[in-house]
C-alpha cells in the first residue's frame, strides 16, 4: 500500500513538471523568444536568439521571389535540385524542405506556438508583401 502511494506521488510530480515546462515554453513563445530546434535557413542562433545570416537570408528571399515568379513549388524544386542547393545541414532542398521554408512564419519575424503567431524578437527576412504574394500559390 505504501509503495502504491509513493508511485502515485511520483506520477503526480512528473505530470506537474511536464505542465510547468509546457507553460514556460508557451509563455516564452508568446514573448517572441526562440525556444530551440532546427535553426531556420537564413538565421543563426547566438545566446538563444535568432540573428540574420545575410548570405542565407538572401537565398531565402531569392527562393520566395522565384516561387512567386514560377507559381509552382514543383518547378522551383526542379531548379533547386538541378543547382544542388542545400540547407545548412547538408539536406538537398527538396519539395518537403521547400514547403517548410515557404510556410515558416519565422521568416516574417513571428514566433508560432500551437498554430498561433506572436511577434518575434528576431528580424524578419521576408516582408509582408512578398509573403502575401507567395501565399496565393501555396496549398
Amino acid at each position: 500500500m505504501t509503495l502504491n502511494i509513493l508511485v502515485t506521488f511520483a506520477q503526480f510530480e512528473r505530470e506537474v513538471i511536464g505542465e510547468r515546462i509546457r507553460d514556460k515554453v508557451a509563455a516564452s513563445r508568446k514573448r517572441g523568444k526562440w525556444m530551440g530546434g532546427w535553426t531556420p535557413l537564413g538565421y543563426e542562433v547566438c545566446d538563444r536568439k535568432l540573428f540574420t545570416n545575410d548570405i542565407d537570408a538572401e537565398r531565402v528571399r531569392a527562393i520566395f521571389r522565384r516561387f512567386v515568379q514560377l507559381k509552382s513549388a514543383t518547378r522551383l524544386v526542379r531548379e533547386l535540385v538541378a543547382a544542388n542547393e542545400r540547407n545548412r545541414y547538408g539536406h538537398l532542398l527538396d519539395k518537403g524542405v521547400l514547403c517548410k521554408i515557404l510556410h515558416n512564419r519565422v521568416y516574417l519575424g513571428e514566433a508560432v506556438h500551437k498554430g498561433t503567431s506572436y511577434p518575434g524578437e528576431h528580424e524578419p527576412i521576408i516582408d509582408r508583401k512578398l509573403w502575401d504574394r507567395s501565399t496565393q500559390f501555396r496549398r
